[in-house]
């Protein structure tokens, strides 16, 4: 059957010749891997840019229970970022986030608030002009309340965590980051933020199984130190 409904890219790799296999977050099925044909080829009318990481597209797609890849029959960008595509910091956030996501959603159906709260914190992401170093940390807190463990203080994310916290006090800064919202300007070192990060996937890495180190941690590190 034929659905329409709104998505998140994650990732996609090439598929035979002229196709690719895509991974996108839906709202209505969660994580979905679709084929995509012909989109590489000479006499495609759309591009790979509609699949970068974290693209917001309306999707109209054929969906049968049980399948591992699904059919697109239509895509379109639903809303055009006008910045992330082209700043570097913020692209090292979308591809950290797009890695990240893929660890941590799930195939499920009717995801309707989780993915409204992703779909709508990558338009704040796009439109904030400055203090958006923090917002990584900020949206991977937030996410954790959807998930069903929401991280609620310093102590708790510590207290949950395999990582290791050296003797920088990073209480605050954490606290801060839970308060507050994306736009607020919390001054903070790199490492002080490389330690929160480490901090939050440790929480993560001891609630999931098969947990892999994820590839673009250390570009994201220089960008933000």
């Amino acid at each position: 059957m034929l659905f329409k409904t709104r998505g998140i890219c994650l990732s996609y790799i090439k598929y035979k010749e002229t196709s690719i296999i895509v991974k996108i977050y839906t709202r209505t099925f969660g994580i979905q891997s679709y084929i995509v044909n012909g989109l590489r080829s000479s006499k495609s009318k759309k591009t790979l840019g509609f699949f970068q990481p974290l693209t917001l597209l309306d999707l109209v797609a054929y969906h049968r229970k049980g399948n591992d890849l699904q059919r697109l029959s239509e895509y379109k960008i639903a809303d055009s970022y006008q910045s992330i595509p082209f700043e570097v910091s913020k692209m090292s956030i979308a591809i950290f986030l797009s890695e990240f996501l893929s660890k941590v959603l799930k195939e499920e159906e009717e995801q309707t608030e989780q993915f409204d709260f992703l779909y709508h914190s990558l338009q704040v992401l796009d439109q904030l002009k400055s203090n958006y170093e923090n917002f990584h940390l900020q949206l991977i807190i937030k996410l954790s309340r959807y998930l069903g463990h929401g991280i609620t203080s310093a102590q708790d994310l510590i207290a949950n965590t395999i990582a290791q916290s050296s003797n920088i006090s990073i209480d605050e800064f954490i606290d801060r980051l839970i308060r507050s919202n994306y736009d607020l300007k919390i001054d903070a070192s790199g490492q002080m933020r490389s330690e929160t990060l480490g901090l939050l996937i440790g929480y993560f890495q001891n609630l999931y199984d098969h947990w892999s180190d994820l590839k673009s941690l250390k570009v994201l590190g220089q960008i933000f130190h």
